[in-house]
């Protein structure tokens, strides 16, 4: 009698290829979650890179002025600073404007001619019905417009320099222009952190890539904080205690403005 031949595989062979495809699947996901995070810095960095650029741009094209930064609320983009408008836009009842329409009014939009420079990749709203109209903010003490100028924020007045020329910033590599500000308070264009009130987060950093954020130096080079502070990395919101354990909130305190 002839025999007859094995087509396919044993209950036992199955079990050893379907535990071998688990293995390597679980050496694999990590290794491709931690390049999608770098690629997603590098692209983050670049989107600095060139609002960095821009920046420069306009200050050599209005007398070294700093494109001012505001903290207006207003629901559309009628504001000409440097990136008008909320950035939850989609927040506001009857709101019609798409987040581009408050990109190309930007002050630096014509510099750049990009829609979409001011959002990180790694912006978990970035793709969500709720888009943000951005997830950069610009450090609050670089020229905010007159009606900003008098918030107690930047009080008091004169203890603290507040840059309104590009010349300004003797330590450029020293002092921030934009960062990654988290979903839970970004909504007008500045970042908001006074050396008067070292103890709680006014405005809070965004933690998306692995619990680091992206900040952009007025020199131009972009720095790539890891956040240790419980607050940041848990984003709890605004005005919540900074933690003692962390240097986190003296750091960026540090390179936000010099005393006069």
């Amino acid at each position: 009698m002839q025999s007859r031949s094995r087509n396919g595989f044993t209950l036992i062979e199955l079990l050893v290829v379907i535990a071998i495809i688990a293995i390597l699947a679980a050496l694999l996901l990590p290794v491709l979650s931690r390049a999608k995070i770098q690629a997603q810095k590098t692209f983050c960095m670049n989107n600095l890179r060139q609002i960095q650029l821009a920046w420069v741009l306009y200050c050599n094209a209005n007398d070294d002025q700093i494109a001012p930064v505001s903290n207006y609320g207003d629901t559309g983009p009628n504001d000409a600073n440097i990136q008008p408008g909320h950035a939850e836009y989609q927040m506001y009842p009857g709101n019609v404007n798409s987040p581009f329409d408050y990109s190309t009014n930007s002050a630096l939009y014509n510099y750049h001619r990009s829609r979409v420079l001011w959002q990180c990749p790694a912006d978990p709203l970035k793709n969500s019905i709720s888009q943000p109209a951005r997830s950069y903010s610009v450090n609050g003490w670089m020229n905010p417009t007159p009606s900003t100028a008098g918030q107690s924020y930047l009080h008091p007045q004169g203890t603290y320099r507040v840059f309104k020329k590009q010349s300004d910033i003797l330590s450029s590599s020293g002092i921030y222009i934009v960062l990654e500000e988290s979903p839970g308070t970004i909504n007008d264009d500045w970042f908001v952190e006074c050396p008067d009130t070292p103890a709680e987060w006014t405005d809070m950093p965004a933690s998306y890539h692995n619990k680091t954020s992206m900040l952009l130096f007025a020199d131009g080079h972009a720095e790539n904080r890891f956040w240790t502070d419980r607050a940041v990395v848990t984003q709890e919101g605004n005005f919540v205690p900074n933690d003692p354990k962390s240097d986190d909130l003296p750091w960026l305190l540090s390179i936000t403005t010099v005393p006069r």
